[in-house]
């Protein structure tokens, strides 16, 4: 067997006289974090109070019944935008008119699940992206 030097050795378990670091508040290893200050209402922050985020968790328009001959709307959706503060949330009410590109058709039966962000640019153009699931 070899012989290993005292310095070499490992502790048992839960003897370790000191931490070797500590989580928590004022803690070495997570320092506070410091807080920036910038006026977030101003007009350089309209492009992130452009962005508005459609999360369709579930739309069908089809038939309820077999002998039904007409076809009924079941949405869930909600609407995520940003406040004159920069402070992201959802909404279950849209802050407008639903956009064209969000693919809710009214052809009996229609299916969709999916995510739009929407957005305008510092120089005012407009843009959309569409993720289906």
């Amino acid at each position: 067997m070899l012989d290993v030097p005292d310095a070499l050795k490992w502790p048992p378990l839960g003897t370790w006289e000191t931490p070797l670091a500590t989580i928590g508040a004022g803690s070495p290893v997570l320092p506070d974090p410091k807080l920036a200050n910038v006026n977030l209402s101003s007009p350089d922050f309209d492009v992130v109070r452009s962005i508005r985020v459609w999360d369709v968790r579930h739309y069908s328009y089809q038939r309820w019944f077999r002998d039904d001959e007409q076809c009924h709307v079941s949405l869930d959706m909600m609407v995520g935008t940003y406040d004159e503060n920069a402070s992201f949330s959802w909404s279950d009410r849209a802050p407008g008119p639903r956009p064209a590109w969000l693919p809710l058709r009214r052809q009996c039966p229609s299916y969709y699940r999916g995510v739009g962000v929407e957005w305008s640019d510092s120089f005012g153009r407009y843009d959309y992206v569409l993720v289906p699931y």
